[in-house]
């Protein structure tokens, strides 16, 4: 699942698999949870701002847009989440 989750979120950000059909930068950090198997990807700084949207994943990915400030996570809080 691991594996899965990593290529549908390389997919969203790297192979422009998305509604805008737009590539991304790879960013650091790849967030990932062993309590709820959540992997998540920051988006470029291009999407941090207020108002700022990210192109939308395609239905069928499994790839969710959300935004989880704090923490490391205080300045670059546009996540690609699966």
């Amino acid at each position: 699942p691991a594996a899965g989750g990593f290529q549908a979120l390389a997919g969203y950000v790297l192979g422009g698999r998305n509604a805008e059909e737009e590539k991304m930068a790879m960013t650091t950090p790849v967030l990932s949870s062993a309590a709820t198997g959540q992997m998540s990807f920051v988006l470029p700084s291009k999407y941090w701002g207020e108002g700022a949207e990210p192109p939308a994943p395609l239905p069928e990915s499994g790839v969710q847009l959300g935004r989880n400030g704090g923490g490391a996570l205080e300045q670059s809080s546009a996540l690609a989440c699966l």
